[in-house]
């Protein structure tokens, strides 16, 4: 397993760390989905919930019957105050430490190959929000053409969501890989380490 000198501004040494356990990247992976369902799933029902109000219930039968939880419309709009703040607070753990609330509850870290801080840009910018573009537009193009030359959109829809998910799987095969420091599509992408710190004494 390789080592890393992880280089902190703050201390008068590097620090060596390991590369991360599948197991705590999964697990991270795990927090994070839950934590971010948890409000995402109310925040949306926080909007339906308002839209009804203006909309024919006639027209949106599968939506109307959250209209039952309208007496409950304030524990909603708590969670679609909090999603956005939630965002900016996993946004910020990210730039500032390379953790987010996952990775800091199973003490792992994304840095730079050099050791560095990955900060925003690598954390961030790169390794999240453009290489989830990417995966997107992949699997968008890909779904089109197939679509215009079979003339059915919905085996473009079925091929667009297998492109993504073949992107996805083959992150995951890459992370299971330790000869090559576990480091997936997105670390090649914004050539990043995701590493597991030493416990604190």
């Amino acid at each position: 397993m390789s080592e890393w000198d992880l280089n902190q501004a703050s201390a008068p040494s590097a620090l060596e760390v390991s590369i991360a356990p599948l197991g705590h990247r999964f697990a991270a992976y795990l927090i994070n989905g839950f934590l971010t369902g948890l409000l995402f799933v109310p925040a949306m029902i926080a909007v339906v919930l308002r839209l009804l109000k203006y909309m024919d219930q006639g027209q949106i039968k599968e939506l109307a019957v959250l209209s039952q939880y309208a007496d409950m419309q304030y524990l909603f709009d708590i969670a679609l105050i909090a999603l956005p703040i939630y965002g900016l607070l996993q946004t910020w753990m990210m730039s500032r430490y390379g953790q987010s609330i996952g990775k800091r509850l199973m003490n792992i870290r994304v840095i730079k190959t050099n050791g560095t801080d990955a900060g925003f840009m690598g954390a961030v910018l790169l390794r999240e929000i453009l290489f989830n573009i990417i995966v997107g537009i992949a699997g968008s193009i890909l779904g089109m053409f197939v679509a215009l030359i079979f003339g059915n959109p919905s085996s473009g829809e079925i091929v667009s969501n297998l492109v993504q998910s073949a992107l996805w799987i083959t992150c995951f095969v890459m992370a299971c890989d330790t000869k090559r420091d576990r480091r997936t599509l997105q670390d090649l992408l914004a050539n990043t380490v995701v590493v597991a710190l030493p416990r604190k004494r």
